[in-house]
């Protein structure tokens, strides 16, 4: 065992131990060497031979366990990937897979199919492969023909801008025209008020004629005569040259602007529609087709919105005409078709949010039963554990009190090394607090020195100005009777 333990964890705890036993026992009984311990070598080389011969088995045995395992996890492998294929050609009814045809045909009947199995799984990941390339040039041919149709898009607002501008030419060239006419008519209002009067001065009678008009009067009561064929023809239409006001052709303009940002909002729909269109492709074979069937959608549907603009201009303008609506209802009418535009767009970003939530819950189910699986599976492996021989038993009881012991013993490593730390940090703080008190101390020793200066200082200025008043200084013996009397006299 001693031996196992060196060649499989030469590093850990238990070889160095039973490595340092050795040494100190050869160190020891390395003098002579009776014919017993002789005879009891043998045997333990013998006893070694017939563990290591075990070991083998052993090995051999949980190989073959390892590849049962590895043969029933296969076959459960191959069993979700089936259960994966139907779901998915249930959810995705337009997509249909090469792989399904593929796990139906060599799904492992026998353990003799299991390297069939395995071989199809790499066919299958490489048609997985082959299809990621796929939805990649997909998206490809998706960012090309989104910047066609916004080319398109540009190139038609820009026609439609020209038109605008045209029609805002021909919106002053008429406004001009009707001031013109106003003008005439005006004019020939005037004309017609001075020809009134002239004719009323003329056609008023004098005394004479009152007279004549009398007797004339009954003879044209009985005989009456028409006006003149002139007079009779045209009679007076002051509507006629009266034309629309400025206010009402702006009205217009602005009508026809909001018209304009309309089919712009049905152009970004449609585009919106493309490209939901093209992402729900199913695969390369099939998009020269659709591209080409919406290619010729669009042309007809941008044809069939031309005419519909032209039919909504002119029903504008004579709804304009009959009606004279004011700006307030067209301002409207493009608040509540942005309010449904803004309601379309919310309830693509609903119906996207709950397709992600059913995904969410399919993944979530996915995952509970790969959970299910993996406890199962480690059932099984529990349950070939145990009917392991009683030698491997006790190896594994052997291996998992060795890891125990490296786990002790990195723990108390740890508690160890805290325990350095916390010991490092009070010294520390001893040291910190003895060189505060040293300090402390030295500080109070200079301020010390500092009074005994001033001290000295102020007793220096004394003994001056005794010398300046005539003052005898003695010798330094007889100081202390000399500081006496220098005390009485002050």
């Amino acid at each position: 065992m001693e031996e196992i333990i060196r060649k499989r964890h030469p590093n850990s705890l238990p070889a160095l131990i039973y490595a340092a036993a050795s040494a100190t026992s050869r160190e020891v009984e390395g003098a002579d060497k009776p014919n017993s311990v002789a005879f009891l070598e043998r045997r333990i080389k013998k006893l070694e031979a017939d563990l290591e011969g075990k070991d083998e088995d052993a090995k051999k045995s949980l190989r073959a366990m390892e590849q049962q395992f590895q043969k029933m996890k296969v076959s459960a492998f191959l069993v979700k990937a089936n259960n994966l294929g139907a779901n998915s050609e249930n959810k995705e009814s337009n997509y249909q897979p090469k792989t399904s045809g593929i796990e139906k045909k060599y799904l492992p009947d026998s353990k003799e199919d299991i390297l069939q199995a395995e071989n199809n799984v790499h066919n299958q990941h490489l048609t997985n492969q082959q299809m990621t390339t796929c939805h990649r040039a997909v998206k490809n041919l998706q960012k090309a023909e989104g910047h066609a149709i916004n080319d398109f898009n540009s190139i038609d607002i820009e026609r439609l801008q020209q038109e605008l501008a045209m029609k805002n030419t021909k919106i002053q060239e008429l406004a001009k025209t009707v001031e013109v006419l106003q003008k005439e008519r005006r004019t020939l209002l005037s004309n017609q008020t001075k020809v009134e009067k002239i004719w009323e001065k003329k056609t008023k009678p004098s005394k004479a004629d009152r007279i004549n008009t009398e007797s004339s009067s009954t003879q044209y009561l009985e005989n009456p005569e028409p006006f003149p064929a002139t007079l009779d023809e045209k009679c007076y239409q002051p509507n006629v040259f009266a034309g629309l006001h400025i206010s009402d052709v702006l009205q217009e303009n602005e009508k026809l602007k909001l018209e304009i940002e309309q089919l712009i909002l049905e152009t970004e729909k449609q585009k919106v529609t493309l490209q939901a269109a093209l992402v729900l492709l199913p695969y390369s074979t099939g998009m020269n087709l659709l591209l080409e069937d919406t290619e010729t959608y669009a042309a007809e549907h941008i044809s069939c919105l031309k005419v519909a603009h032209q039919k909504e201009l002119e029903r504008i303008i004579t709804q304009h005409a009959l009606e004279h609506s004011s700006s307030k209802v067209a301002e409207l009418t493009n608040k509540v078709s942005t309010q449904e535009i803004m309601i379309h767009f919310l309830q693509n970003q609903v119906a996207d949010l709950q397709r992600s939530k059913e995904d969410l819950a399919a993944s979530k189910v996915h995952g509970e039963k790969l959970q299910k699986q993996v406890a199962v599976l480690e059932e099984e492996l529990e349950e070939a554990k145990q009917k392991y021989s009683p030698e491997l038993k006790h190896f594994l009881a052997l291996e998992r009190k060795i890891k125990n012991m490296e786990l002790r013993h990195a723990q108390r490593e740890q508690e160890l090394q805290k325990v350095i730390q916390q010991t490092h940090c009070t010294v520390d703080s001893k040291l910190i607090q003895e060189n505060e008190k040293w300090k402390r101390l030295a500080q109070n020793k200079s301020n010390e020195l500092e009074m005994f200066r001033i001290e000295l200082d102020s007793i220096l200025d004394v003994l001056r100005e005794l010398q300046k008043q005539g003052v005898v200084i003695p010798e330094p013996s007889v100081v202390g009777t000399f500081s006496s009397k220098v005390t009485g006299n002050i």
